[in-house]
């Protein structure tokens, strides 16, 4: 009885042992997987906030994906240890990494105040522990958690307490069984328990050190050195294949790993790691080279942070390999500046780039400059911050559709230049939106003066429409296919009924087409050919036939290897094959423009020499084409004098797009005045156009001396003229200004005519002003009362005549002050009033003196008397 309860006692004693010893030795696996993880994460991150430029969500999920990849050939350790990451969400906790041998779905999201997920919320809370706790299933586990530092996230590793203690109590109920049947078999028992029971705990051991040589970089842990900033005490991961050396090498000896860095970059890692050994909680990232093994040159990049404790400052870290992550940032920098270069050749044209917040994070094109912007003052800021509302409005309005994955174009003006505006979402590699494209392009000039060829150039740009994509997953053992809508769409059919297989699809495929498509296919499934891309016709529902491209790629195979399944899409090059002959067409089309265009059309090599002229181009120098192409300068023939040469050969070379002057020697010895412009292309092509401007200039030479002429004779009438156009002023003379009671031109151009006359007059004036500007008639004299600004009435005479003035219909308008004549005219009729009185006057008096000298003959023929009035007999007058 005694010895039993030895034996037992004994026992519970040794299992207890081992199991505090086995759980110490899982805690500590657990604890070294979560720390070196979250060093890993952390240092991945701080990468991508630069490689991004401080988007931190893409920083985010950039580095969770590397997480991911990196752990994609995950093993767990036991049978229910897993590996999460999860982020406080409101009220929830959600997870974005789970990683689990027998489960490959995340966990759903749990309340954080919930009793479940004990660990991730102290993790979420800024703790760093390891204990027994509540996962988020509602399961005991043994679990490690950590805070990442510098991101929003918590990091677990954890096991089930029940597989933790299972063996201890499997092997605690042997051992008592055994011990109560047979004492004396004690050391048997303990030697048959004890074994399986070390060896499991070494075959855990084994697995998360398997865990952690996993790692794409090396984990590090370091002391304070003697002879070194830093000594390290463990190095976890891949160390052989980042270095070409063992760990042991660099354990063994601390000066190792800094006789491995480049003499150039030693003293800078030195003092960096000098910085972690003395400072605490501080974060060091730096990049470096090393010198491996094999003699190979390695970047390296280090993020490493220090934590003091009471035996003194250790520091965590992570090396990892940035070798070719350096390469692609030459290359990208390398072809963003060729893109940049390229973009600030084309004139009047400017690219950006904005993020998920409407922020500028590229801008380049020659049109900044000429809207007094740069990519500095542009990057990180809003549209709406920087530039003007004439752009800022529609690319604001275009930007929200653009999220939502719609192309979009819309005009711009600002600073009296028109823009069109283009706005395009830009898609990962899962189909997501992560960025939109605003392509600005000057057309002030092309909508001024060429305006048939912006309407040419608006109906080529509608070729560049997105294609509908149908999808389609083939059994290649049953032949049934399942698709989906847009699939079934594409051939005029109801996707609700819509079903098909392999021999449906087949005899859909046009007659002519099926041999060369089944050829493909059987090639591919055969192997000879590496891809499977084929373009056919395809029937449709209602008989009619659309384009269409076939794409796939096997993604399954049986155990022999033959492939038992299809992935692939189709997508409709209807449209695509209509603008392709539509293309070539308009190519045709333009090639015959070109050909009998009146404007002269060139293409100069990057050498100088001509590789095309179109025939006004022959015709107007004087030379064949033959003959140009054969000349070995022909600018120096055009331009004998070197100054002008040289100025010829940079516009050429430099391009620009803007016209200049040139007056070129003719083979016929002419020096005639012409303008060309041209655009210089990515190969160094030069295409340029240019107009004889000769004849324009003797005619402008003509109007101006024309324009001045009749300036002077109107400025020094003597009668007050204006002209009209849109029933306002749009210039005066000084006689007129004078006659309309203003001083300078300013107060009067730009008013309405009307509010310059009497009220009772203004319909006449309108009734003659619309016959001058719509039927363009002229009127005849009439007078107008004209009301002044201070209130003073003027009658004048008016007449008018059509005229046309800065290419506005109007008229030419005569004015004269009536005042003095009609003041005159008064006078006259006073005075013949007068005269007509007198006239009045005097009559009746000739007629009382006849009267008179007929009584006096009358009386002396009564008398006896001769008459004394012979002239005033009876009946004369």
């Amino acid at each position: 009885m005694l010895a039993t309860a030895v034996v037992t006692a004994v026992g519970t004693v040794a299992i207890t042992s081992l199991y505090q010893v086995g759980s110490r030795g899982v805690a500590d696996g657990l604890r070294g997987a979560v720390s070196s993880q979250a060093r890993f994460l952390e240092a991945v991150y701080a990468d991508e906030v630069d490689e991004h430029g401080g988007d931190t969500l893409a920083a985010l999920e950039g580095a969770l994906d590397q997480l991911r990849r990196a752990q994609a050939n995950f093993d767990g350790f036991g049978a229910t240890g897993e590996f999460t990451v999860g982020v406080r969400d409101g009220d929830l906790i959600r997870f974005h990494v789970g990683l689990r041998e027998d489960v490959s779905s995340l966990p759903d999201p749990v309340p954080f105040l919930s009793d479940l997920a004990e660990p991730m919320r102290r993790a979420l809370a800024g703790q760093t522990g390891v204990g027994v706790s509540q996962d988020y299933r509602g399961t005991s586990v043994l679990a490690a958690y950590m805070p990442v530092g510098g991101t929003p996230l918590g990091m677990v590793a954890k096991q089930d307490v029940a597989e933790v203690r299972a063996p201890y109590i499997r092997a605690a109920m042997l051992a008592g069984g055994v011990g109560f049947v047979m004492v004396g078999l004690a050391w048997v028992v303990a030697w048959i328990v004890g074994v399986p029971l070390l060896a499991e705990v070494e075959e855990r051991e084994a697995a998360h050190r398997a865990f952690l040589d996993h790692f794409p970089g090396v984990a590090f842990r370091a002391e304070v050195g003697n002879r070194t900033p830093l000594r390290f005490g463990a190095l976890d991961g891949a160390v052989q294949t980042l270095t070409g050396w063992s760990r042991e090498h660099f354990l063994a000896d601390e000066l190792a790993w800094l006789a491995m860095v480049h003499e150039e970059d030693r003293n800078a890692v030195a003092a960096g790691w000098g910085s972690l050994a003395t400072a605490s909680d501080h974060l060091h990232v730096s990049e470096y080279r090393i010198r491996r093994r094999d003699g190979k040159e390695t970047y390296v990049r280090t993020v490493a942070r220090s934590v003091v404790s009471r035996t003194g400052p250790t520091v965590y870290g992570l090396h990892y390999d940035v070798t070719e992550r350096r390469s692609l940032d030459r290359a990208l920098k390398t072809k963003e500046g060729e893109v940049v270069g390229l973009l600030e050749r084309l004139p009047g044209v400017a690219v950006h780039v904005l993020d998920l917040e409407s922020r500028f994070v590229f801008s380049a094109g020659a049109a900044l400059a000429e809207l007094g912007l740069s990519d500095d003052a542009l990057r990180g800021r809003r549209p709406e911050d920087v530039l003007p509302d004439g752009l800022a409005t529609p690319i604001k309005d275009d930007y929200r559709q653009a999220l939502e994955g719609r192309a979009t174009r819309h005009d711009g003006h600002v600073n009296d230049k028109d823009f069109l505006i283009e706005t395009a979402p830009l898609r990962d590699a899962d189909g997501h939106v992560e960025r939109v494209l605003v392509l600005l392009m000057d057309v002030t000039e092309d909508r001024r003066q060429k305006r048939a060829l912006a309407v040419s150039e608006e109906r080529l740009r509608q070729i560049l429409k997105a294609g509908r994509h149908g999808f389609y997953d083939l059994d290649l053992i049953t032949g049934r296919a399942e698709v989906n809508d847009e699939y079934a769409r594409m051939i005029g059919h109801d996707p609700a009924t819509f079903s098909e297989s392999h021999e449906a699809w087949r005899s859909r495929i046009h007659p002519d087409d099926r041999e060369r498509v089944f050829r493909a296919f059987d090639e591919y499934l055969a192997g000879i050919r590496d891809d499977y891309a084929v373009e056919f016709r395809q029937r449709t529902r209602d008989g009619g036939w659309v384009w269409h491209l076939s794409t796939g790629a096997f993604v399954e195979w049986d155990g022999s290897g033959r492939p038992t399944r299809m992935l692939g899409t189709h997508t409709d090059l209807t449209r695509q094959k209509e603008l392709e002959t539509e293309l070539r067409e308009r190519t045709s089309f333009l090639q015959a423009v070109l050909d009998h265009a009146p404007a002269m059309y060139c293409v100069f090599d990057p050498a100088g020499g001509i590789r095309y002229a179109n025939p006004a181009y022959v015709d107007f120098f004087g030379w064949t084409l033959e003959e140009l192409q054969a000349h070995p300068d022909f600018l120096a023939e055009i331009f004998p004098d070197p100054v002008q040469c040289r100025r010829a050969r940079d516009f050429i070379r430099m391009g620009g797009g803007v016209w200049e002057e040139f007056r070129p020697r003719l083979r016929s010895g002419a020096t005639p005045h012409t303008v060309f412009a041209n655009v210089v292309l990515e190969d160094g092509t030069s295409v340029g156009i240019g107009q004889d401007i000769s004849q324009r200039k003797v005619a402008q030479d003509a109007l101006a001396r024309s324009e001045d002429l009749f300036r002077s004779a109107v400025e020094e009438a003597p009668d007050a003229i204006f002209i009209q156009t849109g029933w306002c002023f749009a210039y005066a003379n000084a006689k007129a200004l004078e006659l309309f009671g203003v001083v300078s031109l300013e107060e009067l151009v730009g008013r309405a005519v009307l509010d310059f006359f009497h009220d009772d007059d203004r319909v006449a004036v309108a009734q003659r002003i619309r016959a001058l500007n719509v039927s363009r008639e002229s009127v005849p004299p009439r007078e107008e009362t004209v009301l002044r600004p201070d209130g003073t009435h003027v009658r004048c005479e008016f007449s008018g005549v059509p005229f046309t003035f800065n290419g506005l219909a109007g008229a030419m308008v005569f004015a004269r002050d009536v005042t003095a004549r009609h003041e005159a005219e008064g006078r006259i009729r006073e005075q013949l009033e007068e005269l007509k009185r007198w006239q009045e006057i005097m009559l009746g008096r000739e007629d009382r003196v006849r009267e008179l000298k007929q009584e006096v003959n009358e009386l002396c023929s009564s008398l006896g008397v001769g008459i004394r009035y012979p002239s005033q007999r009876e009946g004369d007058g």
